[in-house]
């Protein structure tokens, strides 16, 4: 399988050991998936792939942890995420060694991550996001899990990072330039507009939803899209659902070039979620400046300058771009939510 490298299983062992009956456990190929983010994964065979095995990434607390899996056992069971296995003492979550893991259940799928989807895909994928959001809706998370929230001093983080590349010695002028434009922005920001955004309900999200993190079944789903579920909740925390729309649509949808070029994939993705989880007119209304202003506060991968990665200033020059984006195109997303949603209703 493209992206893998096939090890003996000896090395997972232990863990497998906690699921499986023992000379099975023995018996597994492990094939260690290419790294995405900080989480480490192995596609377990026997010799068919049959589960997928995750490591948490470092620094993963106890808490974090059981907020993590249970929100994904609580998206599984609704059929939104693939199954959470139990292991031998009926816990959905194994420590070994100081580090958390857990066994998922394999699921193929056809969702092309580097390609940019038609509407139908676009449809399906809204469709089961408006779903998740649902099950999640009353869901009751362990622990108080982070909620989105805006700090008193809008600006503070991005001084702090320009104040890091502000020195003779700074190589990264590009960097200087996005916060600087970052910063005057945010110190523009109206007090009334954060205090409407901090009081937009929350819920438990997703929190990651990119291309990386879809599966789509071969197999005709719903409506006659394909079946499309969700993985890797490692990022799942409280936040207005809106938020996570807009996100959603901007990394999978990949609405670039003009509104003509994207209109019919983003109408397509905003149907199916308000088919399945309606949004307030109120949430729909504030849902582009919502994630603008998000984008806006966080500096990302600009934060450091001495020793800072060229994919973290990448990183974060990307976020920063986002924002051209948003001021060009996000009534027009609005506008097209507004129409999904007279539709629906």
């Amino acid at each position: 399988m493209p992206g893998t490298t096939a090890i003996p299983a000896a090395s997972v062992w232990p863990v497998l050991a906690r699921y499986l009956d023992r000379d099975l456990a023995r018996a597994a190929v492990a094939s260690e998936l290419a790294p995405s983010g900080a989480c480490r994964t192995w596609l377990v065979g026997m010799p068919a792939p049959r589960f997928v095995l995750r490591r948490l990434p470092p620094g993963t607390t106890a808490e974090r942890a059981r907020l993590v899996t249970a929100v994904h056992h609580h998206a599984a069971r609704a059929g939104c995420a693939p199954a959470v296995l139990a292991n031998g003492e009926g816990e959905r979550l194994t420590l070994d060694g100081g580090r958390y893991f857990q066994l998922v259940q394999y699921a193929g799928s056809t969702w092309d991550r580097h390609a940019v989807p038609g509407p139908r895909a676009c449809a399906g994928l809204g469709l089961a996001l408006g779903r998740l959001h649902s099950a999640l809706a009353g869901f009751s998370a362990p622990g108080a899990g982070p909620h989105l929230a805006f700090p008193a001093d809008p600006g503070a983080a991005l001084r702090a990072a320009y104040a890091a590349h502000d020195h003779g010695a700074c190589a990264h002028a590009t960097a200087r330039q996005a916060l600087a434009a970052k910063l005057r922005r945010a110190d523009a920001l109206s007090g009334t507009v954060l205090e409407t955004l901090a009081s937009l309900p929350q819920q438990v999200i997703h929190g990651d939803v990119h291309p990386g993190n879809v599966l789509a079944s071969p197999s005709p789903g719903t409506r006659g899209t394909r079946g499309i579920s969700l993985i890797d909740f490692d990022r799942t925390r409280y936040a207005p659902p809106a938020y996570e729309v807009m996100r959603a649509l901007i990394y999978c949808v990949r609405p670039s070039g003009p509104r003509s070029a994207f209109e019919g994939r983003a109408e397509a993705f905003l149907g199916g979620y308000l088919a399945a989880r309606p949004l307030s007119s109120r949430e729909i209304e504030t849902m582009a400046v919502l994630f603008e202003t998000v984008q806006l506060l966080g500096a990302y991968g600009l934060g450091a300058c001495h020793g800072a990665s060229a994919a973290a200033l990448a990183f974060g020059e990307a976020r920063f771009s986002l924002l051209y984006w948003l001021r060009r195109h996000g009534f027009a997303v609005v506008e097209l939510a507004r129409q999904a949603a007279a539709t629906a209703g």
